[in-house]
């Protein structure tokens, strides 16, 4: 009874190679060994953030983009446009090595120098929601840039009668005085000019205090 059970499970084998063998001879690049994994297809690819003061988002937006670029493999270099970092150009070697430009801003950015190139621009705000996300849809939907065009920042609402316009003086600090201070000093900014008042926000940090 043993050796008829062992006949059958070799015999099973043997058709199991035969047809292995087929396939492989029908479609030569198919991966038949599912536990070999899946190799991670490097590319390179430059990185433009900017936001109007060039202080929370712009710096936040790169920092989140350079990690999920990590993550998913990818060379990427990257330009913050930045008030108080002090920013790293793209070369020109950057952006001709780069297999797509990816732009993530709410101020208007020169993209005179990536006519001819594979460009995707956003607003920048949809980084933070999934950084990963954000680059992989990025790169999927980039398209050739055949001529120079923005990605232009949200036009404030006009106040609803001069009477009602204020004049604001703010402060932010934080014990770092780093992202969250700069943060909440550009959410001030930015919502007292949507709501059509004058507003100074001084920001007190570590990297010296700065009023806009």
């Amino acid at each position: 009874m043993s050796q008829v059970g062992v006949g059958l499970t070799s015999q099973e084998e043997l058709e199991n190679i035969k047809l292995q063998t087929e396939v492989t001879e029908l479609y030569p690049n198919t991966n038949l060994d599912k536990t070999k994994e899946q190799k991670v297809i490097s590319m390179n690819i430059a990185i433009i953030t900017a936001c109007p003061s060039g202080v929370a988002n712009s710096i936040i937006a790169a920092g989140l983009l350079e990690q999920a670029a990590a993550k998913l493999g990818w060379n990427a270099k990257i330009e913050c446009q930045s008030s108080v970092v002090e920013p790293t150009l793209l070369t020109d070697a950057d952006i001709e090595q780069a297999e797509a430009i990816v732009i993530a801003a709410n101020t208007p950015v020169d993209t005179s120098r990536f006519v001819g190139k594979k460009v995707y621009q956003a607003n920048i705000s949809t980084v933070a929601k999934d950084a990963m996300a954000f680059l992989q849809t990025a790169v999927e939907n980039s398209a050739t840039l055949e001529q120079v065009t923005t990605v232009t920042a949200q036009v404030a609402a006009p106040a609803e009668s001069a009477s009602a316009t204020k004049k604001i003086v703010a402060i932010t600090a934080c014990p770092t005085g780093v992202a969250h201070t700069f943060m909440a000093a550009e959410a001030l900014e930015e919502e007292g000019k949507r709501r059509g008042h004058q507003i100074k926000v001084e920001t007190r940090g570590s990297v010296g205090a700065k009023t806009n």
